[in-house]
Formats: C-alpha cells, sequence, structure tokens
C-alpha cells in the first residue's frame, strides 16, 4: 500500500501536485454548486397548454387553488422534486389572523393593513372554500403590508378558534404546478428581459444603461403625486413584486437586507420596472400619501439606479 501511494504521489508531482489536485477538485464542486444555483434561477414562461393545476403544495394531496390558462405568463420561483414553485396567480388568496393586524378591517372592504407580530402564520386559501384551510403556506414578518380584501371568517384550522381575514398573498409566498404539466412553456429568463429592455433603451438614444429608462406604458393614467414634487430616495433596496396593486397599477416591494419591508412603489408612466425584479435597486421619485397605508405612502417611481 505504501508503495502505491508513493508512486501516485510521484505522478502528481510530490506533495504540491497533490494539494494542486484537491484545489482543482475544489473548484469543480464550487463551480457544479453554482450551476445548480443558476438553474434555480427565477424564470418566465408562458403557458401553451388550455390550463395547468394551480397546488397550495408540491403534491397532488394539496387542494387545486386555480388554473392557468393558455397564453398566460407566470413566474417560476425554483424546481423541487418535480414541481415548481410559482408566484402565485391572479385570484390567489390566503388567510391572516385578526389580533395581529395594526387595525379593523371591515367586511366588504378592501384595507391595507400592517403587521405587528414576527412570524405572523399564513394558511391557505380557495375560491371555493369560505374558510382558511389547514395548510401553511408561510409567515410574514413584522411591518409586512397585506391587502386584506374584506372576507372575514372564525376557524380553529391551527388548533385555536379565533377570527381570520381573507388577504393577497405576501410577495414571499409560492404556489405550485406539476413540472411535467408545464412540458413544453416558452421561457425567458430574466436575463434575457433586462437585455431586450437595454437594446431598445439604446436604440431610443445614448443614455447610461445603470439608470431607468423610459419605456412606453400606455395602460393607465399619470400616478398624481398628492406629497409635492419633492424627489425622495429609497436608498439601496431589494426590488420584490407587491402581491397587490394599486389604484390598477403593479405595484412593487422594497426590503432590505432582512427581508423587512421598507417602501412600497409604482412606476409612473413611460418607466417599466418589471426586467428589475430580484435585484438590487435605489429608486427616486416622490412620495404619494394614502390614508389605507396608516400614515405612509408609497413611492411615484420616475427614475431608477441599478446597483451592483
Amino acid at each position: 500500500m505504501g508503495g502505491r501511494c508513493s508512486s501516485w504521489v510521484c505522478a502528481l508531482g510530490g506533495i504540491g501536485g497533490v494539494m494542486r489536485c484537491l484545489l482543482a477538485v475544489l473548484l469543480a464542486t464550487v463551480m457544479c454548486v453554482g450551476g445548480l444555483r443558476a438553474q434555480t434561477a427565477a424564470t418566465d414562461i408562458v403557458v401553451r397548454q388550455p390550463s395547468i393545476e394551480v397546488r397550495g403544495g408540491r403534491s397532488s394531496i394539496f387542494p387545486i387553488t386555480g388554473y392557468l390558462r393558455q397564453g398566460q405568463t407566470v413566474r417560476i420561483i425554483r424546481d423541487e422534486n418535480g414541481w415548481l414553485a410559482i408566484a402565485p396567480p391572479a385570484g390567489s388568496s390566503s388567510w391572516i389572523m385578526e389580533r395581529v393586524l395594526d387595525k379593523q378591517p371591515n367586511r366588504g372592504q378592501r384595507t391595507i393593513c400592517v403587521l405587528l407580530a414576527d412570524d405572523a402564520p399564513l394558511l391557505l386559501g380557495t375560491a371555493e372554500s369560505a374558510t382558511p384551510l389547514p395548510h401553511q403556506v408561510g409567515t410574514a414578518k413584522r411591518g409586512t403590508m397585506v391587502v386584506v380584501v374584506g372576507e372575514k371568517a372564525v376557524s380553529d384550522a391551527l388548533g385555536e378558534k379565533t377570527t381570520w381575514w381573507r388577504i393577497q398573498p405576501v410577495p414571499s409566498e409560492v404556489r405550485w404546478i406539476a413540472k411535467d404539466a408545464a412540458q413544453g412553456t416558452e421561457v425567458r429568463d430574466q436575463k434575457s428581459v433586462v437585455r431586450d429592455q437595454r437594446s431598445e433603451v439604446r436604440c431610443q438614444g445614448s443614455i447610461p444603461p445603470t439608470t431607468m429608462q423610459p419605456v412606453a406604458r400606455p395602460s393607465y393614467a399619470p400616478v398624481q403625486p398628492t406629497m409635492g414634487n419633492v424627489v425622495m430616495t429609497s436608498g439601496p433596496r431589494n426590488l420584490r413584486r407587491a402581491a397587490f396593486q394599486i389604484d390598477g397599477h403593479a405595484a412593487f416591494v422594497l426590503e432590505d437586507y432582512q427581508g423587512y419591508v421598507r417602501v412600497y412603489a409604482v412606476a409612473q408612466p413611460g418607466l417599466n420596472l418589471e426586467p428589475f425584479v430580484n435585484r438590487r435597486v435605489e429608486l427616486f421619485g416622490p412620495m404619494v400619501q394614502r390614508p389605507e397605508f396608516t400614515g405612509r405612502g408609497y413611492m411615484a417611481v420616475n427614475r431608477l439606479h441599478l446597483l451592483r
């Protein structure tokens, strides 16, 4: 055995060769792990089948919460054991306990509330059930804003009889579709979306690529700031999609490094924040005051810096 070990050491050029070999193996392992992580990056798909079942968990035993229809675009968050985690599609809902809300919602009215407790449980909701299902889909942190849609129920789904309110899913939530059901869908990764965005901007004029550029968005009326025209900055933050809209406009969330919500944002006409979701940015624009934000407001974004 000793002779064989000696021959291996000689073949590798001594101890230094052994160290170089081990380093090469380590680098290969790191590259492999990096490749696996790259495969879990969020991507957008366009559904090509007539319909795909959406479930509340990564198994067929979980209830169906909705359907994806042909031509619909959905965000794939990650791939786990034959199931794809997706951003909750339109019509998805969850439930939150009344006692963790900062104010009393009104039945039948849309209300934006702030959570007063950490690790507040979120239960699964479906359109067919008027009460929360006994399946926890996640938790939400203190300070998170949630959109209560005005539907109230009393349930002991967690072993304690208490009041729950139906809400739109928070940004951290996912729903699930079977991977084999998504075969043949059209995939666009986030990098290609950003490349297309920058290419379009360069065709419109010579402007630094790190500044948010105008892109035609005629689908909604201009945002009217109500706190003056003083331009504010969000500071360096992580941009996420919000699980709700503000006055019919796509809403976005800016989170700090701990995942706490710091400000909500809406793009002003001519700007598109979508290609910069899940990236670190700094937003600029005036603040818009809204009473349902409990004294807070949201930023009407007119400029963006993409940070490294």
